[in-house]
């Protein structure tokens, strides 16, 4: 975790592999894995983007988390995932 952020997620894999998502401002997350590096996000209006691939934040989360757990997410369904949902209010 940096200093300064907000700790949002952890996911401790096993003793080496972790990953966390951080808060770094209102407009900034973070994530840190073994698998794909650091990340930061914008928040775009309608969700959590990586700029430099275009990837959501629930695309990553949920690619991250069916490899952990060996079992098929699919996080668009969710607020804010960008894919039509409707967005709490």
């Amino acid at each position: 975790m940096h200093k300064g952020c907000s700790l949002v997620l952890h996911l401790q894999r096993n003793q080496y592999e972790r990953n966390w998502l951080d808060q770094l401002k209102s407009s900034h997350q973070l994530w840190e894995s073994v698998a794909f590096g650091p990340k930061r996000y914008d928040w775009t209006g309608r969700n959590w983007v990586y700029s430099h691939d275009g990837v959501s934040l629930h695309e990553l989360l949920a690619t991250e988390l069916t490899q952990a757990l060996k079992t098929k997410l699919d996080l668009s369904s969710l607020a804010y995932s960008g894919k039509g949902t409707c967005c709490p209010a």
